[in-house]
């Protein structure tokens, strides 16, 4: 966990080679309204959200700072990562306040169809909970392709695929169907619990 974000980039590009990947992920402080209003039920304290910059993070206990996309997104380009693509991550997921539900098969296996079809739509991806910026070192003509909609994350020989249980599979999905698309990253993807 970083609390000074704007820091952490260029420690992160620092050991890339030309064209390795720089991936960020963070809490999309945009969501926290959303988190407060709907998985909450508390539309009275959606408010305070709005320009909320800390949020307590219940799997480490702690403070975290929060940052926007756009707060992010132009710090990889200082770095020679240029033009880093935006995606929206556990965009439907993380804001339904039924857990049980999410463990039933199949209202999951809907979910992990859902998610990889909004993570790039930009409706969606400004209110995911959580933001992806993902990039190359080097020119701009290198920078990662973009997902298509409705990709599984099956790279085709199976590489590429990350299986995990519980709500964290779909965070692993939207990130393996772009990992498969770039065959020199080293696919592994760690489930983590929401954060809410």
């Amino acid at each position: 966990m970083v609390d000074h974000a704007p820091a952490m980039p260029a420690a992160a590009v620092a050991p890339l080679r030309e064209g390795g990947v720089l991936s960020v992920m963070a809490v999309n402080r945009h969501s926290a309204p959303l988190v407060a209003a709907v998985r909450g039920l508390g539309p009275a304290a959606a408010p305070a959200a709005l320009d909320r910059d800390r949020a307590d993070g219940r799997t480490f206990g702690t403070t975290m700072a929060l940052y926007t996309a756009e707060e992010i997104a132009s710090l990889p380009d200082g770095l020679g990562c240029p033009r880093a693509d935006r995606y929206g991550i556990r965009s439907v997921c993380d804001h339904i306040a039924d857990d049980e539900r999410k463990h039933d098969p199949a209202f999951h296996a809907d979910l992990e169809r859902l998610e990889p079809a909004v993570t790039d739509r930009p409706a969606h991806r400004h209110t995911a909970r959580l933001y992806q910026l993902a990039a190359r070192r080097g020119t701009a003509a290198c920078a990662p392709p973009r997902p298509r909609r409705g990709v599984t994350g099956d790279a085709g020989s199976g590489q590429g695929r990350v299986r995990t249980r519980g709500p964290s599979s779909v965070t692993a999905t939207v990130c393996s169907m772009w990992a498969a698309r770039l065959p020199s990253v080293v696919r592994s993807v760690q489930p983590s619990a929401s954060v809410r």
